[in-house]
């Protein structure tokens, strides 16, 4: 009876908690909607060969060592055509990667609100790739949730139409988002599953926790000869001479109560790519904000050693521009030539030759295409491909 007097009483308040109601009520239905919709979505692939990929041993190798060792800044340079893109995405496509990659010449990238977007969106379905695909990686779907709601907040901010050069999104904004992909790769390096047995599981989930808010957990490898506390982190293994690779085995627990083994998820290295990187000034017009960005990729890459940022680009003047806020100094420079004589005849005659109808054969010399071509693959794809 005192609740109807209530309600009689202050019909203002009544409406505005039945108004409150309903907006969380529609959100509610909202959020339920976008979960059933994702999860009819195909399930993300974050880099793949490229169809009819001539292997080059020497760049794979060399991609490999930068990429098997500690986590690093490394530009890829190499004139336009030459296949730094398709190298790339040879040994990235590998099983122990996760590519965050940006394409700059995709007409989607426009201005800082769009790289932002890109940025935000991938960062939360990589680890929400960790929370469905590994075993007891579950609470990592709040870490996910941090960069949607995050991104949520910079759409509903009202934009200031004064501010020419940054938008709607601010400095600020991408320094918290590159904030949040730190802490959140922290957790991910650090984080280890409890298992059956496990008698320090309580007492590093208690270390975890704090690690979460202690700047301090930041290391940096001093490069002595001892082993590190957090070197076992990664697990890659550089290639030595003439001998493969071995496929990492991934580490079983054995369960002595049922006698089976559990296999434990083996973590992947995140890759932070942007492909014709020379194009970031023209998306990103205020210096504060691109020294904000880049600063980042120094403390995920050379600090905090978190993950790989591989810059590609086909501009000379791309370095001398990273000098200019003090980056290229703490760069990996890797330089892609074309392909030689050798290679290019081997690819002429093994892949290309075999495309073209054998009475049209004779017509190709590869002396004269050479010539013309030199040793970029792309250009004597394209010419065969018409020709037959």
């Amino acid at each position: 009876m005192s609740e109807i007097v209530g309600v009689i009483a202050n019909p203002a308040e009544t409406v505005r908690s039945l108004t409150e109601s309903r907006r969380l009520l529609d959100e509610a239905r909202r959020e339920i909607s976008e979960n059933r919709e994702r999860s009819q979505l195909r399930p993300k692939h974050t880099f793949s060969r490229l169809p009819g990929f001539f292997p080059r041993r020497a760049e794979i190798q060399a991609l490999e060592r930068a990429l098997e060792g500690e986590p690093s800044f490394t530009v890829l340079f190499g004139a336009s055509s030459t296949g730094k893109t398709a190298l790339l995405r040879e040994v990235l496509s590998r099983d122990n990667y996760h590519v965050l990659h940006f394409d700059l010449r995709i007409a989607g990238f426009a201005d800082l609100a769009s790289l932002y977007q890109s940025l935000s969106q991938q960062m939360e379905l990589y680890f929400e790739e960790i929370a469905t695909k590994m075993a007891g990686y579950e609470e990592f779907k709040k870490e996910a949730w941090s960069f949607k709601f995050d991104r949520q907040n910079v759409q509903e901010r009202p934009s200031n139409a004064s501010d020419t050069k940054t938008g709607p999104v601010k400095t600020s904004d991408i320094a918290r988002l590159m904030e949040l992909f730190q802490s959140s790769l922290l957790k991910y390096w650090e984080f280890r599953p409890l298992e059956n047995g496990d008698s320090n599981g309580h007492e590093y989930g208690k270390r975890q926790q704090s690690s979460d808010n202690a700047s301090e957990q930041t290391h940096v490898d001093p490069g002595t000869s001892g082993p590190s506390p957090r070197s076992k982190r990664w697990t890659f293994r550089r290639s030595f001479k003439g001998k493969a690779r071995e496929p990492q085995k991934p580490a079983r627990t054995s369960n002595v109560e049922n006698g089976t083994y559990n296999r434990k998820p083996s973590k992947k290295m995140p890759v932070i790519f942007f492909d014709e990187a020379h194009k970031l000034p023209a998306l990103i017009r205020s210096t504060e904000t691109m020294k904000c960005l880049l600063d980042s990729m120094l403390v995920l890459t050379k600090q905090d050693r978190l993950c790989h940022v591989i810059h590609a680009t086909s501009d000379p003047f791309y370095q001398t521009w990273l000098r200019q806020f003090n980056v290229m100094q703490h760069c990996k420079i890797i330089t892609i030539g074309d392909c030689s004589r050798s290679e290019t005849k081997a690819y002429f005659r093994d892949q290309m030759l075999p495309t073209v109808p054998e009475r049209l054969r004779p017509g190709l010399r590869f002396e004269v295409l050479y010539e013309a071509f030199g040793g970029k693959l792309a250009h004597w794809r394209d010419y065969v491909a018409d020709y037959g």
